[in-house]
């Protein structure tokens, strides 16, 4: 089977409906979903979820999103991993003038919403210092 992860609800597990992350693929994997649109994308991954779970995984879906990360200008992949104990990201993670940058690849939690939170308040508690410090 191909999908290499399926993520299942996290907070009201058991409820009438819930959010299923039906595949969620890196690699060789991710680059044959991303060669097939968004339909055929949701068709492969349930087809594929129907093994596991039976008809119910077709029947039951309401909704689907899928996105090919690689493909999306400027982002151009999902994953990127810096030297986060080089002097240049630590530069980065600071700022300089008026300019901040943040993104999960500007945290040390690289490739995952937190790391973007993260690095979100390191730009802002950097852009406060500055403003309280006059």
């Amino acid at each position: 089977m191909d999908p290499q992860h399926i993520w299942y609800p996290s907070y009201g597990y058991g409820e009438q409906k819930g959010l299923v992350i039906g595949y969620y693929n890196t690699g060789n994997a991710a680059r044959t979903y991303a060669a097939l649109s968004p339909r055929d994308r949701e068709a492969r991954a349930v087809a594929q979820g129907v093994k596991i779970h039976g008809e119910k995984y077709r029947t039951e879906l309401e909704q689907s999103f899928s996105i090919a990360w690689h493909r999306v200008p400027y982002i151009e992949g999902a994953w990127a991993f810096p030297n986060t104990t080089s002097p240049g990201f630590k530069k980065l993670q600071t700022g300089s003038g008026n300019v901040y940058f943040a993104g999960d690849w500007m945290s040390e939690i690289s490739a995952w919403q937190h790391g973007a939170f993260w690095s979100a308040r390191y730009a802002v508690q950097a852009l406060h210092a500055r403003v309280m410090a006059g």
